[in-house]
């Protein structure tokens, strides 16, 4: 008979699932995954990453986080472009590679440990060790604190994501980025780079630019560095003046008058170590292939920023399309699903973007065929699409109100087509300024004329082809209300005032259709 067989695998495993039982009331609740320093940045990692990723990131050589972030990958992470900001993606790369990670290893840590043999250890055990304090078993009898009441939720998740990264990514964090950036640019030959890292002795000396900058730029700048969302035009003039030094890492300054007087009268002298005689060999080899493998990755960011500035207006934040202003009915389709980005490879995505599709109402953007942008932003453009195509954000259109019958009205018709390159009051820019004295040398059918045929060898179009003989008449009217002069200031409109304010501060969450009727 079976039977004394059976019985004895029922009751094996009754008692191992009392045991476990017993187990999982007994052992101690885990810690809680919120900061009680007021660590807001912890606090943003606690809502949105830990449910998935623990305390700890695991974060491979040349990751570009900032994209993995704000992209989403193939595993079940989703784009947190419409939930974060750009500083608040930011916040959180900083956060996971840690860099004050390395001050808790050196307070709680290096008396008894080398780095470099600590972080070769495995995450989990660092972890239990961290976890389990005085009752880890190679800890025993050493008098150790329990570390979970000795640090913090966030000292510990830093101490963590610090002695887990990568060394090469971990030493850039730890030792560079405080004078590089964390963002990482290199263009020459691995052996000169290994040369500069070993002899070291390069100098950062920020120059003084009391005398060549506008005292108007200079407060702007400092009121960027001190108080960002104060200073809107602050990220422009940085891009500008400082990036060649500071990449994508904003400085930050005590005071609006201690900004003030580093930007007018420079900075301090600073000289690079000599980190051959600092790092082992290993370590330096590890932060060389490090940059040689993140400087080859695009900048997303001014991708970013190209794409809004460029293309968003009719194709939506993330490429979801959106109503056609210039037909009535007409739904523009996304850009950024699988199957759009699947169907074209990147010499199409190029050509599409430099030459435009006139038939469709889009104007070339690239500078050789009229439009606003070199051949370098052009690629940018191509790579910040790509990238959509391993987590596409959208696969149809979101509903969008429709264009009324006739197409919209000249202003808004000028406000979405024109005013880009011509200005909102005609004054020029890329395109030819309206003022009086071209007025007067316009007759109506002349103006008709260069708006239905367009300009050979700019970035005008044809619009006969998009736009009605109706549309094309009221804007020749519209045109002719325009001063060419920046206007006085009005009643405040959605085009002029509301709507570049909703594209700074609120389309990351609620997108550029994202339910808010502009009336």
């Amino acid at each position: 008979s079976q039977r004394p067989v059976v019985t004895s695998i029922t009751i094996a495993l009754l008692a191992g699932s009392v045991f476990l039982t017993v187990q999982a009331i007994t052992a101690p609740a885990p810690l809680a995954a919120t900061s009680d320093q007021g660590d807001q940045t912890a606090l943003l990692y606690a809502s949105n990453c830990a449910g998935c990723h623990g305390s700890t990131v695991a974060v491979q050589p040349g990751d570009d986080l900032f994209l993995i972030i704000q992209g989403g990958t193939h595993d079940g992470m989703p784009a947190w472009n419409a939930d974060l900001t750009a500083a608040e993606t930011d916040a959180l790369v900083g956060f996971i590679l840690s860099p004050d990670g390395h001050d808790l290893y050196v307070s709680n840590c290096a008396d008894c440990h080398e780095l470099q043999s600590l972080a070769a250890a495995d995450a989990l055990e660092v972890r239990a060790a961290i976890d389990q304090g005085p009752d880890y078993l190679p800890h025993e009898d050493l008098g150790l604190p329990v570390w979970t009441d000795v640090l913090s939720a966030t000292e510990k998740a830093k101490l963590l994501n610090f002695l887990t990264a990568p060394d090469g990514q971990r030493l850039w964090t730890q030792e560079c980025a405080a004078c590089h950036g964390q963002s990482v640019a290199y263009t020459g030959e691995r052996d000169e780079l290994e040369q500069i890292i070993r002899s070291g002795g390069g100098h950062l000396e920020m120059p003084a630019f009391e005398a060549a900058l506008d005292a108007t730029i200079i407060e702007t700048l400092a009121t960027y560095v001190t108080d960002p969302p104060s200073a809107p035009e602050g990220p422009a003039l940085f891009g500008i003046y400082c990036t060649s030094c500071h990449a994508t890492r904003v400085p930050t300054a005590p005071d609006l008058e201690a900004a003030r007087a580093a930007i007018a009268l420079g900075g301090a002298h600073e000289d690079m170590p000599v980190w051959g005689g600092i790092l082992t060999d290993d370590q330096v080899n590890s932060l060389v292939e490090y940059v040689l493998t993140a400087s080859e990755l695009p900048d997303f960011g001014e991708a970013e920023r190209l794409y809004l500035q460029n293309c968003a207006a009719c194709h939506g934040d993330q490429g979801e399309g959106g109503s056609n202003p210039t037909r009535a009915g007409d739904i523009i389709a996304p850009i950024s699903t699988a199957e759009y980005l699947g169907t074209r490879d990147d010499t199409t995505l190029r050509a599409i973007i430099a030459q435009g599709q006139p038939n469709f109402g889009m104007s070339p953007f690239e500078d050789s065929f009229g439009g606003p942008l070199d051949s370098g932003q052009v690629d940018l453009l191509v790579d910040y699409l790509r990238a959509w195509e391993d987590d596409p954000p959208v696969e149809l259109p979101p509903d969008v109100p429709s264009t009324p019958d006739g197409g919209a009205n000249a202003a808004d018709l000028w406000s979405g087509l024109c005013s880009s390159c011509h200005g909102a009051s005609g004054e020029g820019g890329l395109g030819t300024t309206l003022d009086s004295a071209w007025q007067a040398s316009q007759t109506d059918q002349e103006i008709f004329n260069t708006i239905n045929l367009g300009h050979a060898a700019t970035a005008m179009i044809a619009w006969g082809e998009i736009l009605t003989s109706q549309q094309i008449d009221d804007l020749v009217m519209h045109i002719r209300t325009l001063t060419g002069e920046p206007g006085e200031a009005g009643p405040p409109t959605y085009v002029a005032v509301v709507k570049p304010i909703f594209d700074s501060y609120c389309t990351a969450c609620h997108g550029a259709a994202g339910g808010w009727a502009s009336s």
